[in-house]
């Protein structure tokens, strides 16, 4: 039921491009997450994100709640988190340092569940992927819808392989 639903909010994210679809198909994320008992921490700081992202276009504390995420998936593969928890520290208030500093996690990550082996490689391709497409919308002010496939599916596969 919970892949049938995100499916049917992913088309109708893609049909009528509205925020509140978007933030929904989150939200139906976190409230499995409960329902399962597994991720909900994580996805708690991805509906926090989310809704600083995309309800409210707050980037900054999107980032930074983005990044801690990032610090939280390294933690689930290492059991370490003082690496990307020291990262915090070196920050001042530019959101293209934050994302500069995102992006070095995002990779940090994707090569650590690369070298390990670690099933959170697909989840954190995916994100990347959709990074990619953020930062193009951003940079240089063209829309990708795509990036909302990467996005949602990368948390469904989270949610999936973590309940499993």
């Amino acid at each position: 039921m919970f892949i049938l639903c995100e499916c049917i909010l992913f088309i109708l994210i893609f049909l009528f491009d509205r925020n509140w679809l978007r933030y929904a198909s989150i939200l139906i994320c976190f409230l499995y997450s409960i329902y399962t008992r597994k991720g909900y921490g994580i996805m708690f700081l991805i509906v926090l994100a989310d809704y600083c992202l995309v309800m409210r276009e707050n980037y900054f504390i999107g980032v930074a709640l983005f990044m801690n995420v990032q610090a939280l998936y390294y933690y689930q593969m290492t059991k370490n988190f003082h690496l990307f928890y020291a990262l915090f520290f070196c920050l001042g208030y530019s959101l293209y340092l934050l994302g500069i500093v995102y992006a070095v996690m995002s990779l940090v990550n994707i090569y650590v569940a690369y070298r390990t082996r670690h099933w959170l490689l697909i989840t954190l391709l995916l994100l990347g992927a959709c990074d990619i497409c953020v930062m193009i919308q951003y940079l240089w002010f063209y829309s990708l819808p795509i990036l909302w496939f990467f996005y949602l599916f990368s948390q469904v596969y989270y949610l999936k392989m973590v309940s499993a």
